[in-house]
């Protein structure tokens, strides 16, 4: 069952408003503010500033970390204590970074994903087995990635088309370090695909590869990193589910499937005809001459920050686009907020809905959100942000 105050059905156009981006000033003084928000599969998770993990959504295989299976369309907290800095939501399963470098994953484990060493489902954080100490953590939909000291790639989790990297198609249920021994400043785990931005501004993708995903100018599935064709030194990568998004030199770049417009190029491609086997540059109309400073690959869609606004393109049927828009469109489509709040991060879920952190600590979700991933009590669809409420500060 999903707990809630308020039950909000599309039919439509979604009509819902977000809420005030700022609390009252007594208000503030009792609420953990927000620090990230990680978008999953129909759940989403953040972390607060006391280093606590609070999640909201599905909950069938455990993926919000309380101990239950029982969805809930408000904030859960995880049950661990430890001071987390970084989330990271997959499709059904969760995984957190602690300040030592501690990775703590619960959820769906079929695959291996959690990296307990086993394929036993868990409603609660369990630290990763190994000896590695991280300083990112990726999750991906069957897999989970994350960067160990020194910028070395390890993977778990399901490796069917090679998206662990360590050359093999085996699947592992503890980390494998990718082959290469290339050293990476971020890592990102997409549907069956990973990409990896190296602090020299090259990227390296790995996995599945028949839309043209990896970027390496083939449809030739990877077990091991290949290099993102083009020259372009980048600064933001991010695997969706058959496409591929990058920032270089404030401009957005896209390459992989385009059925849904979601390389933001101008351009729909039909049929399982690759959109873009290299990086294409995205369209900037309505962007601003400062260029996007985020960007995120989704399912079908993408989305980027541009002067701490939001801009998505690709499919717009959940409502991802923003107000009045619930079809597809190729180039980047203004999100507007009813308070006008000021992005400075994303997070597209691989069930078809956004989440985003405000420069005033705020988080604010849209798009598809029956099982509550939007938050705010929310069992709907919603075209426009809405405000999720920040938990009580807890001593």
């Amino acid at each position: 069952m999903i707990r809630r105050l308020n039950t909000i059905a599309l039919l439509g156009a979604v009509l819902l408003l977000a809420g005030c981006d700022s609390a009252t000033s007594t208000d503030a003084t009792l609420m953990d503010p927000f620090l990230s928000v990680s978008a999953g599969g129909d759940h989403s998770c953040a972390v607060v500033r006391s280093g606590r993990i609070w999640c909201w959504g599905s909950n069938e295989n455990g993926q919000l970390g309380d101990r239950t299976k029982a969805s809930s369309a408000e904030l859960v907290r995880s049950d661990e204590d430890q001071p987390f800095t970084a989330v990271s939501a997959g499709l059904r399963h969760t995984c957190a970074l602690t300040a030592d470098g501690t990775v703590y994953c619960w959820g769906w484990n079929f695959h291996g994903q959690l990296g307990h060493g086993t394929s036993v489902d868990v409603n609660f954080p369990l630290p990763v087995v190994g000896n590695q100490r991280f300083t990112a953590i990726s999750s991906g939909w069957l897999h989970t990635c994350g960067l160990a000291d020194g910028g070395a790639a390890y993977c778990w989790g399901v490796n069917g088309q090679g998206q662990l990297g360590d050359g093999t198609t085996v699947d592992r249920n503890t980390p494998v370090r990718a082959a290469g021994n290339l050293s990476f400043a971020s890592i990102s785990a997409g549907s069956f695909h990973t990409c990896g931005l190296t602090t020299g501004g090259q990227v390296y993708c790995w996995g599945l590869n028949h839309l043209g995903q990896l970027g390496d100018g083939t449809t030739e599935s990877r077990s091991t990193a290949a290099l993102v064709a083009g020259n372009l030194s980048f600064t933001r990568i991010s695997a969706g589910l058959t496409h591929t998004c990058a920032i270089a030199a404030g401009k957005g770049y896209c390459w992989g499937s385009n059925g849904n417009g979601e390389l933001g190029n101008q351009v729909i491609t039909s049929g399982a005809v690759p959109g873009a086997t290299t990086p294409q540059p995205v369209f900037h109309a309505g962007a601003t001459a400062g260029g996007f400073t985020d960007i995120v690959a989704g399912t079908r869609a993408s989305c980027a920050i541009s002067a701490r606004v939001v801009f998505c393109w690709g499919d717009g049927v959940t409502g991802l686009l923003g107000p009045g828009i619930l079809s597809s469109r190729s180039t980047p489509q203004r999100v507007e907020s009813a308070d006008e709040a000021r992005f400075a991060r994303l997070s597209v879920g691989a069930g078809e809905h956004a989440c985003g952190l405000t420069t005033a600590s705020g988080v604010y979700c849209w798009g598809r959100g029956e099982a509550g991933a939007l938050g705010a009590n929310s069992t709907g669809f919603s075209a426009a942000p809405v405000r999720v409420p920040a938990p009580e500060r807890s001593e």
